[in-house]
């Protein structure tokens, strides 16, 4: 029923890195799987011009974000389309996916790069070292809402009010840490900032140990795990809030929590990146990693970009 391929990177070791391809016979205009090692030289692309190679820095959030933005590049091509798609997947969906930019730009004649629209549709950012995932149907039936209207306008006359879509750009999985086995506890304080301004990871975790102006500190997790503000406070929050929401959500500044699902034309933006300059952002800055989390600064550039309309967790 769906088009769909997977991208890997794998930063925890190995021989070194390589590029492995999917079965494009069996799956045609699908992307390659790509498994990169992000201490040695980027493999070749393959397809297109690689604008973004993996971080020779030793700080563990860099090198990160440097393969996100990396992965990020090494996609981009799969999404595009110069005006005539069947030049990519062909009429009946046995393209080789090459895009030649035969037809030009928004399919004019004449050649020239294919640059144009993106392919409206979803990117699904998953950790892999997570012990288990949601549903396949829950995953495909909240990319399907993200991609089936465009960020600003309802190209396929889908119903906003009714339901069929999500009016976000990226939606992430309140995921929870086995930390605690009795009880749900929210995992991913390090990602999540709360509307308007309230960063829940722990004070005593961060390089600033004060609140700063605006901040929340009834929703800050305690210094102590099982304090009077656990990880399990901060699901049960989300559970209420999302109960009181229209699509199950709650709005939210940043977050992950292990897998993200954003809108296409968002992910692939060229005015953010994971790798952005953190300046300015030192209140989410942590002792063990010296910086913000690469989300924290990818989600603070969408919210203060044209690109981004909302982010939420659900």
């Amino acid at each position: 029923k769906y088009r769909a391929a997977a991208a890997v990177d794998n930063s925890s070791g190995g021989a070194g890195g390589r590029q492995e391809e999917s079965n494009e016979r069996q799956f045609p205009g699908c992307a390659r799987a790509i498994i990169v090692e992000e201490n040695n030289n980027p493999p070749s692309a393959g397809r297109g011009e690689v604008m973004v190679k993996p971080s020779p820095s030793f700080n563990r959030v860099e090198r990160i974000a440097a393969l996100r933005d990396y992965q990020r590049e090494l996609l981009r091509p799969y999404y595009y389309y110069s005006g005539v798609d069947a030049d990519v997947h062909g009429e009946d969906g046995s393209g080789d996916g090459e895009r030649d930019g035969d037809e030009g730009r928004d399919g004019d004649e004449g050649g020239g790069e294919a640059k144009g629209k993106i392919n409206e549709g979803a990117v699904i950012v998953i950790d892999l070292d997570l012990a288990a995932l949601p549903p396949p149907s829950r995953v495909m039936d909240v990319a399907n809402k993200l991609a089936a209207v465009n960020t600003n306008t309802n190209s396929n006359n889908a119903d906003v009010d009714g339901g069929d879509v999500l009016p976000y750009d990226v939606i992430c999985a309140a995921g929870v840490t086995a930390a605690n086995r009795n009880d749900l506890w929210y995992y991913d304080t390090y990602a999540t900032i709360l509307l308007p301004d309230t960063y829940v990871h722990p004070l005593q975790r961060r390089q600033i140990k004060s609140y700063y102006e605006g901040e929340d500190p009834a929703l800050v997790r305690s210094d102590n795990r099982n304090g009077n503000w656990t990880q399990g406070d901060i699901m049960r929050y989300l559970q209420r809030m999302g109960k009181q929401s229209k699509y199950g959500t709650v709005d939210v500044k940043s977050c992950f929590g292990g897998m993200a699902i954003y809108r296409a034309s968002t992910w692939f933006d060229t005015s953010c990146r994971y790798g952005l300059d953190p300046t300015g952002l030192e209140r989410y800055a942590t002792d063990a990693d010296g910086r913000p989390c690469e989300h924290v600064v990818y989600h603070d550039c969408l919210v203060r970009s044209a690109a981004g309309t909302g982010t939420g967790t659900g």
